[in-house]
């Protein structure tokens, strides 16, 4: 097995340049954030970027859990992968995942510096940490089969203009098509959306707002503000707001609600 790292800070635009570095390299497959990707398609592991908590994530990315390692292990011996380029924020790091994955020393580090240029470094952190922009080097966000359909069309539920549905002009969800790579973006305001549609489907729930006061990393912190029915169980109702918001923003976006704060303004009596 010969192993290849291409090595950076986080939001450095890594996982941008996976494919054009592996194509370099002739490796058969990447490693990224706990997932086994192979021709452009996600062959095993989990996302890291779907964990819960950033200690979670990072435990994901080092594959410290055993199923985890696992499946990858059985697919890059079932598939005969000769060649890999392990994606991560150290050379320590890269190491510590050839090691869990027993595929032997590294044979080559690279350094984002070496392919990227200093602006294009500064521009990939802008829109990690500014925008919460993720890249996953698979032609779409390939967690899941068929995962691009059934994430977009959730959301283009929430986009609709006098009874037809319509996407905004400033789109919520982007995936660029100047190379096979993909990425995607989801605007605060989709968000919001999500959850106001979520909140009032919960029984008792007579009105809805939300806000967004956080959103960074891949997690957000969503403010909500109800009208109940008068006569219910105020604080059960609560709870099943905020169960249904944080299980749907998951499933429909991958992004994870750290905080769900919900303030009861009003009661409907009538």
């Amino acid at each position: 097995m010969r192993v290849i790292t291409l090595v950076g800070e986080s939001g450095t635009g890594k996982s941008h340049h996976a494919a054009v570095v592996a194509k370099k390299e002739k490796a058969d497959a990447i490693i990224d954030d706990g997932l086994l990707i192979s021709s452009n398609k996600v062959l095993a592991g989990k996302s890291a970027k779907r964990e819960n908590t950033k200690i979670a994530s990072v435990k994901r990315a080092l594959f410290s859990y055993p199923d985890h390692v696992a499946e990858v292990k059985a697919t890059i011996k079932k598939n005969n992968i000769e060649t890999i380029l392990i994606l991560g924020t150290s050379e320590e790091m890269t190491n510590r995942i050839a090691q869990k994955l027993e595929l032997g020393e590294v044979d080559k580090h690279i350094h984002i510096e070496e392919i990227s240029t200093p602006e294009d470094i500064a521009t990939a952190k802008r829109l990690r940490y500014t925008y919460g922009k993720h890249i996953i080097p698979v032609p779409t966000f390939e967690i899941k089969k068929d995962f691009s359909g059934y994430f977009l069309h959730p959301l283009r539920i929430f986009m609709r203009r006098q009874g037809r549905r319509e996407e905004f002009e400033d789109k919520s969800v982007v995936r660029p098509t100047y190379s096979y790579l993909g990425d995607f973006s989801i605007s605060d305001n989709a968000i919001v959306q999500m959850v106001v549609y979520e909140a009032k489907r919960c029984a008792g729930v007579e009105r809805a707002n939300a806000s967004i006061i956080n959103h960074a990393n891949g997690e957000i912190e969503i403010n909500v503000s109800l009208t109940l029915s008068y006569g219910i169980n105020i604080r059960s109702v609560c709870s099943d707001v905020s169960s249904s918001v944080i299980k749907q923003i998951d499933r429909m976006t991958a992004l994870s609600v750290c905080k769900v704060n919900i303030t009861v303004k009003e009661l409907m009596t009538s």
